[in-house]
Parts: structure tokens; C-alpha cells; sequence
């Protein structure tokens, strides 16, 4: 029973996930996400971007996925290791689009 109804829901399951793994505070930005009035696509990719969600060569990595060292490399720049904080904040190349 994850809530005072005392029914399973999968809300409340993902939820108690939801809670163990990132904490009350993460928590409410991603309840924030889901309330802003922006198209359902944008807020799919914030809130994958905030759970380090976003198909990435370290997701891959992580999953043992076998990857040659030059396909880990960031397809942009080809610079350093394909992960979400590089490919959205510090990519020399994305940062020239995001401007």
C-alpha cells in the first residue's frame, strides 16, 4: 500500500520509485515539469534530461552495451564522450546552435 487509499496504483508505485531514487526535491521540479503549459514533447525531454534519462553513448556504456572508442565519442564535436551534461551544456558545436 504506497498511499493512505490503500489502493496499488501505478501512480503511487512510480511515485515511491520516484522518491527512493532521487529524493523529494527532484521530486517536485518534476511534478513542476508536467505542469507548464509547453507541448508534451518538450516536457518528455526536460524531465528525461533531469533523470539523466536521454539515449546517450554513456547510456550505452553504462548498459554494457560493447562500443569501439570511437563511437563513444560526441558525433558533434567528436571531442569527448557522448554524455547528457556534455551534449546540452559544454559541446562547442550544440553550444553554436543553442545561440
Amino acid at each position: 500500500m504506497l498511499d493512505g487509499t490503500g489502493v496499488f496504483t501505478v501512480r503511487s508505485a512510480y511515485n515511491a520509485l520516484l522518491t527512493q531514487a532521487l529524493g523529494t526535491q527532484q521530486i517536485r521540479f518534476t511534478c513542476v515539469v508536467w505542469k507548464i503549459k509547453i507541448p508534451p514533447k518538450v516536457k518528455i525531454f526536460i524531465w528525461r534530461l533531469f533523470v539523466n534519462a536521454l539515449p546517450t553513448k554513456e547510456q550505452l556504456l553504462n548498459k554494457n552495451v560493447a562500443l569501439q572508442a570511437y563511437q563513444q565519442r560526441c558525433p558533434f564535436c567528436n571531442d569527448a564522450l557522448e554524455t547528457i551534461h556534455h551534449v546540452i551544456f559544454s559541446c562547442c558545436y550544440v553550444d553554436r546552435v543553442w545561440k
